[in-house]
């Protein structure tokens, strides 16, 4: 059977930790991506549906539209792309409704078999469509819930292969905590903010094996110093850690089993750090760092990010650059992301008191 590897994890290594569709954890956003890809407890935007969508129940404005583009692994192949869609409509009594469309291709991808001939050639994609709803409990706190539909490319075949598209279903759930308070005699604001994410069905190839879903579970934290009316600085931290067995012989585990599992994998072997600044002048310039750590059993990336934004309201235009620290496998190296928001009418009117 022909498998793709960045959809499915192979079981020559049964103590690595490889999930099915790992292309669902790639940051699609500019604003998150130069910051280290956090993104549970930064402050409320367009993109959250990605991070947190109960972060939409706090959002100021009735609506926006954000969408992304990211020329992946550009460096070693001009085909391969990444394209998201996100959105949201808030309702009366701080409720929200959002939505996202989040599109990966592999471009042309040419097969062979153990002889190096020639077998054919595939164009593999990837897609995936959600839909969330959130809402307050009080001035503070916020939770969500997502459904997700989940589109990919299997490759199958013994001798002539053949692609097939897999079809798996996952949810989210959220809560998300924001406090106005006084620190150096300054207004800030901190944040703290929980995400389980990708909980869903297996993915399961015609020669009957199964593989689970990216599941994991986001926590982050976010302190926001305002220095004056038109300065302010925000510091954020997420620690990401992958819900999936890390033993091979695991993988026929049910979802509930595997989840509760995945705890006794050690946080050395599943844990995934982010901590990003950002800088804002008047809510109209945006300039972002971060820096992307994770665990070698998860591939041991290490990454600087840098970013920025400019805001003309109702416009924002985000932009984002990763470099591998010194040392590592370049072929991440010089990507580029972008994004561009448009926000609706400020909302402020049905915010509750």
């Amino acid at each position: 059977m022909f498998f793709l590897c960045i959809f499915a994890p192979s079981s020559l290594n049964a103590r690595k930790i490889t999930p099915a569709l790992p292309t669902l954890n790639i940051a699609p956003d500019a604003r998150s991506s130069g910051m280290g890809e956090v993104g549970a407890a930064t402050s409320p935007d367009i993109f959250s549906q990605r991070w947190n969508a109960a972060k939409y129940a706090f959002m100021q404005d009735n609506g926006g539209v954000g969408i992304s583009y990211v020329p992946w692994l550009r460096d070693i192949a001009k085909d391969v792309h990444l394209g998201y869609l996100s959105g949201y409509y808030s309702l009366l009594q701080n409720q929200a409704l959002g939505a996202s469309l989040y599109f990966f291709s592999l471009g042309n991808i040419s097969l062979y078999n153990e002889n190096a001939d020639y077998l054919a050639s595939v164009k593999p994609t990837e897609f995936a469509f959600d839909v969330s709803y959130s809402r307050t409990f009080g001035p503070n706190l916020s939770g969500a819930l997502t459904a997700r539909y989940i589109n990919s490319t299997m490759i199958e075949g013994s001798d002539i292969p053949y692609t097939k598209h897999k079809h798996n279903f996952a949810v989210d759930v959220a809560a998300y905590w924001q406090k106005p308070v006084r620190l150096w005699s300054k207004d800030s604001e901190v944040a703290v903010g929980v995400t389980f994410s990708n909980i869903g069905t297996k993915l399961k190839s015609d020669g009957g094996e199964e593989y689970f879903l990216p599941m994991s579970m986001r926590v982050g934290g976010r302190l926001t110093m305002s220095f004056d009316e038109t300065n302010s600085l925000s510091l954020s931290l997420d620690i990401n850690k992958l819900l999936v067995p890390e033993d091979y012989k695991y993988n026929d585990d049910a979802v509930p089993t595997a989840l509760f599992r995945s705890f006794g994998n050690g946080l050395s072997s599943s844990i995934t750090g982010n901590t990003g600044l950002e800088y804002a002048y008047n809510k109209l310039f945006f300039a972002r760092t971060g820096f992307y750590s994770e665990a070698s059993r998860l591939g041991g990336r290490n990454y600087l990010t840098f970013g920025a934004g400019l805001n003309y309201s109702p416009v924002t235009f985000d932009i984002s650059y990763l470099t591998v620290v010194k040392g590592q496998d370049g072929v991440l190296s010089n990507a580029f992301k972008f994004s561009l928001v448009v926000a609706f009418k400020e909302r402020s009117k049905y915010r509750a008191k």
